[in-house]
């Protein structure tokens, strides 16, 4: 693949999971914090919520293997629009991943801020 190529695959791939990942805060979190949903389900379960994510990515990790296991396998071969939904998904859990680190480590990001 072309580097070109290659850069417009990652744009659209990347832009494609932001929008995911936006239209998903509206369901998933509360007004005030993006991060509620893995800080409400870890207390349910009595852990904290960097393990309750990595529940849900390894959900996401499972079908992936399944995906590209199931290429040409009975007439079966997914889409580039099948791929990209469940990298995506992953891309925005490692993200979330992110955001709960910072947080439980008060790091200052005010220094990413427009950049």
């Amino acid at each position: 693949m072309k580097h070109a190529d290659f850069k417009d695959l990652v744009r659209y791939a990347r832009a494609r999971s932001e929008k995911v990942l936006d239209e998903k805060r509206i369901k998933y979190s509360s007004e005030e914090d993006r991060l509620s949903a893995f800080k409400t389900a870890a207390m349910d379960h009595d852990h904290c919520p960097e393990k309750e994510l990595l529940g849900y990515l390894s959900k996401h990790m499972a079908a992936l293997n399944n995906l590209i296991r199931a290429t040409n396998i009975n007439g079966f071969t997914p889409t580039l629009e099948d791929l990209l939904e469940v990298t995506g998904d992953i891309s925005n859990y490692m993200d979330l991943l992110n955001g709960l680190y910072v947080e439980r480590m008060s790091i200052d990001i005010s220094m990413f801020k427009g950049k």
